[in-house]
């Protein structure tokens, strides 16, 4: 499977057998228009003559996860340093020397991935909220309290704590991020959009919030470290 990008006729992109990939599928949309995503590491077994490839069957929670056929699955992979992406659907399960694959047949042509923010990163990392609270006696105080992510994208993040931040409310957080050669401590102001209460957890609530007033150069990093973290999952799984 090779495919030129369109907007450099001199590049080529190639999906051949053992190109790593990861399978992401769109779950629910919740109350604020954020969609789950899942996603799922797998590798190319071989081309099939009619352009479908033939993949490991993903792997979750220890058992084979069987693709979803009614809707469309995004597959993207590294090649050459850069990230590709492209449409494919879920055509069935193929048995074949005792192991199990699945067969996909693409949809899309492809091309470099333009989708920045589709993926969110899972993460336990610790961190730090700030608040500005009305105390007793009506002053404003600024208060802080530690947390820790679930996941994280350019655009936002989801976290637990302990404290009940209501829908609405802005937040600072701090957070400290590693890429080879460099660890930066971010600090980043941010709107609550939904609060769940969690029972029986370490931590009694669930917050997910939006990344409020980022600039390029932030952002851009959070990338950089997201789609690093992604090359990683690829390489070890």
């Amino acid at each position: 499977m090779i495919i030129g990008d369109r907007r450099k006729s001199n590049q080529q992109a190639e999906i051949k057998a053992d190109t790593k990939i990861l399978i992401e599928i769109e779950g629910k949309m919740d109350a604020d228009g954020n969609i789950d995503i899942l996603s799922l590491s797998s590798r190319v077994e071989s081309v099939e003559p009619d352009g479908s490839l033939l993949v490991q069957m993903p792997m979750h929670k220890g058992a084979h996860y069987l693709l979803p056929r009614d809707k469309p699955l995004l597959v993207y992979s590294f090649i050459k340093q850069r990230m590709f992406s492209f449409r494919a659907q879920f055509q069935g399960p193929v048995h074949m020397d005792n192991l199990l694959y699945a067969k996909l047949r693409p949809m899309s042509v492809l091309l470099p991935s333009q989708r920045r923010n589709c993926y969110r990163l899972q993460s336990s990392l610790p961190v730090a909220i700030d608040r500005l609270i009305v105390n007793d006696f009506g002053d404003t105080e600024r208060t802080r309290n530690v947390g820790q992510m679930i996941n994280i994208s350019d655009s936002g993040m989801l976290f637990v704590t302990n404290e009940d931040i209501h829908a609405g409310e802005g937040i600072t957080l701090h957070f400290d991020l590693q890429i080879p050669g460099l660890d930066r401590m971010e600090t980043i102001s941010s709107k609550t959009l939904r609060t769940e209460r969690i029972y029986g957890a370490l931590y009694k609530y669930k917050i997910a919030v939006k990344f409020m007033n980022i600039g390029k150069g932030q952002r851009d990093f959070l990338y950089k470290y997201i789609v690093g973290k992604q090359r990683e999952k690829m390489q070890q799984e």
